[in-house]
């Protein structure tokens, strides 16, 4: 038994944005609500330049996909302690994937084959699990693979439960407190996905949000604004970017590859667009991929080419990172400002 999951773009840098995308791409009534959602990126810049946090649109992480449940296209529910202690996991499992629930489930990768910390470090990670097999004993799920990469991947009963509760006694993770409490987690699609119909006037509003900067008072709702720190939103982004590309600390393939995942997901939103005649012109997209979505991948795989050179980037691969990335914001606010008018 598998629920629907669709890998055809993941998104594969951050965890908490690709399973709810994940899910929700493999349902085609959810596309115009992901359309209209995940065009918008943001970065909270806190004290410290290496722990700045990306998000995209507010479908971001288990727990602001349920602001307004009553119109919630994904609703997210923690499992309580109690009952965790109270059940064996993987009846837990497969009763939530039987009642079309997708799983998300912190375990100690440490103990799992197919994970990319078997067997070399102790970490509590989660796994979305969307599918079983009674007769193979083994769950299906989506993670990061023993290779690095995001992918599909099968899981022994034996071993998930293994996982599990050996994770009850692993400390490490980045907010460990969270997922203490949080170590099993259902989201479920909407049963009116039909009612999320993108409205013909709001996406020229979306993206003069975007090249703005600036977010609307909803999508600021939805937003974490209450952690510390500065929001950068919009193409502000990529100017922090620009003003933290010097400091070594800041981690800066990892913002590059966030850009690059951004603008598969704004063109993917201009061919919504065009196919459903929302904007007037059917090239957009085209153009949009040429000369945003090209470059910026060849901004990343340089980046990414440099580094398996050397550790730490020297001036002129700064420098050279820095001029491609303009171009690719000139040629991105030329494109977005023509389908605002």
């Amino acid at each position: 038994m598998k629920l629907p999951i669709s890998m055809e773009h993941p998104l594969m840098s951050v965890l908490h944005h690709a399973y709810p995308y994940a899910i929700l791409s493999a349902y085609e009534d959810a596309q115009a609500w992901i359309s209209e959602n995940y065009i918008h990126i943001s970065v909270l810049e806190p004290q410290q330049v290496n722990q700045a946090s990306v998000y995209m649109g507010y479908a971001d992480g288990y727990t602001y996909i349920n602001e307004g449940r009553a119109n919630a296209i994904l609703t997210s529910n923690a499992a309580d302690t109690f009952l965790l202690s109270k059940h064996d996991i993987l009846d837990l499992l497969i009763y939530n994937i039987g009642h079309s629930n997708y799983v998300v489930l912190f375990v100690d990768e440490f103990y799992l084959p197919s994970c990319r910390f078997y067997q070399t470090n102790h970490y509590l990670h989660e796994q979305l699990l969307y599918g079983y097999d009674n007769e193979k004993n083994i769950l299906y799920g989506l993670g990061i693979n023993n290779a690095g990469v995001f992918s599909e991947l099968s899981h022994e009963y034996k071993d998930m439960a293994e996982a599990y509760h050996k994770g009850l006694l692993c400390k490490i993770h980045g907010k460990i407190e969270w997922a203490e409490q949080n170590r099993l987690i259902c989201m479920k699609p909407s049963e009116k996905l039909d009612q999320f119909k993108y409205l013909s006037e709001v996406y020229e509003s979306k993206i003069s949000q975007y090249l703005s900067g600036t977010l609307s008072e909803r999508d600021r709702f939805y937003s974490p604004i209450f952690a510390p720190g500065t929001l950068h939103t919009g193409l502000s982004y990529t100017h922090y970017v620009f003003s933290h590309i010097w400091d070594k600390d800041f981690g800066l393939f990892r913002h590059i590859h966030h850009l690059h995942e951004h603008k598969g997901l704004m063109e993917r939103a201009l061919c919504y667009w065009e196919k459903n005649k929302l904007i007037e012109s059917n090239k957009l997209s085209a153009k949009y991929k040429d000369e945003v979505c090209n470059p910026m991948s060849i901004v990343r795989n340089y980046l990414l080419k440099q580094m398996q050179i050397q550790s730490n980037h020297d001036e002129q691969t700064l420098i050279t990172v820095k001029n491609r990335l303009e171009s690719v914001l000139e040629s991105e606010v030329a494109i977005l400002s023509d389908v605002c008018g």
